[in-house]
């Protein structure tokens, strides 16, 4: 069945609202060919990029996590319209589809990387987006140091409406994450920017600050005990793992 106009605008009475709030608006975006397919199939021939714009969400406050299978001309029209792509690279890299966070920026769409539920390691993730933009384009210049340092901080803030955060001047919040970039394995250190991209890791993190709190201090988090943390965190997890619909999932 074909949504009908009076539908549409039905669809569109939220966001009036979230626009009055002034907040992102987030979403999944061409996360596979099945969405392809059945968007397709019930908006006549729309793909999800054109079926939001025909809504009238694919805007500055549109944040679209993963838009892997988003078509070249998708990826003009979110440039166009200033929608911005959530980039999570590993967790598709390891079911051997590429994500690419340079072919993203290639087509003018302001992008950023998260970590999705994965490992949640950030400067991993941001290591993947840039080994994975290079193999996939050829090319060693795209998805720079600056640029992936730039995406996690100052413009992604900018995206949440914290102007406050990702930059250090004065005035801004006390958010800081110190890298311990003497490390072995990060010598001899040409150049610190992609240095932290190219060789760092989460072990390196030595200060993490929170509004002016230190959480993390000489790598480890000071507010609690870091192995009973570990301890509930994994026996709640395996609570899930035990479910059947877990189960089928890994198994199937």
């Amino acid at each position: 069945m074909r949504p009908t106009p009076a539908a549409r605008i039905c669809c569109g009475l939220a966001l009036p609202a979230r626009r009055e709030l002034d907040v992102p608006i987030t979403t999944h975006l061409a996360q596979s060919q099945a969405e392809i397919a059945t968007i397709g199939a019930r908006y006549d021939g729309r793909t999800p990029a054109e079926y939001l714009d025909w809504l009238g969400l694919l805007a500055p406050d549109l944040l679209a996590a993963h838009c892997i299978v988003s078509s070249d001309s998708d990826l003009k029209l979110m440039a166009a319209r200033g929608a911005t792509v959530l980039n999570c690279p590993r967790v598709f890299a390891r079911s051997g589809v590429t994500a690419a966070f340079g072919r993203f920026v290639a087509h003018g769409v302001r992008t950023v990387v998260g970590t999705d539920g994965y490992n949640m390691d950030l400067l991993g993730e941001l290591n993947a987006a840039s080994m994975i933009s290079k193999l996939a384009s050829g090319r060693a210049d795209v998805a720079n140091a600056p640029e992936l340092i730039e995406s996690v901080t100052a413009t992604a803030a900018t995206l949440v409406k914290r102007p406050d955060l990702g930059i250090i001047v004065p005035g801004a919040t006390a958010d800081l994450t110190v890298v311990d970039l003497t490390h072995p394995h990060l010598q001899p250190l040409f150049d610190p920017r992609r240095g932290l991209i190219a060789l760092a890791n989460r072990a390196n993190i030595d200060q993490v600050i929170v509004d002016g709190r230190v959480l993390i201090d000489a790598g480890r988090y000071v507010h609690g005990d870091e192995a009973a943390i570990m301890s509930a965190g994994t026996a709640a997890i395996g609570k899930i793992w035990d479910l059947p619909e877990a189960q089928a999932a890994f198994n199937g």
